[in-house]
């Protein structure tokens, strides 16, 4: 019998024990509080809290972490960012100055309804 192992065998063997050795290679994880340190950079960066398209590529991490990048919006005004920057850092009607909308998706509601009735009052 010929146990010889072959060339490609042989390249099998190798990767399995350098990758056992030394373990799987995945990008290290980022920590809650690295997450919502990047948070509150894109907070500060828009001027408002950040969409779930703005948190991109930590979108599906945040969610998943924290329940919601909208909670993670929350957790991360009331950890890093002051008390001004949270007065000054919400998403706002451009229309009325109406404030405290829980998602950008309610604000982009509103705001079109308040462009409609302008657009109304006008005519």
């Amino acid at each position: 019998m010929n146990f010889e192992l072959s060339f490609a065998q042989q390249e099998i063997l190798h990767c399995m024990s350098a990758s056992s050795s030394e373990g799987p290679r995945r990008k290290p994880r980022k920590t809650d509080e690295e997450l919502l340190l990047i948070v509150a950079e894109r907070y500060r960066k828009f001027k408002r809290p950040p969409t779930g398209d703005e948190l991109t590529p930590y979108r599906a991490t945040v969610a998943r972490r924290f329940g919601g990048y909208n909670k993670a919006c929350r957790l991360a005004a009331e950890k890093y960012l002051t008390e001004e920057e949270r007065e000054r850092f919400v998403w706002r009607c451009r229309y009325c100055d109406r404030i405290g909308f829980k998602s950008a998706r309610g604000l982009a509601t509103h705001e079109r309804s308040c462009k409609e009735k302008e657009i109304a009052e006008r005519d």
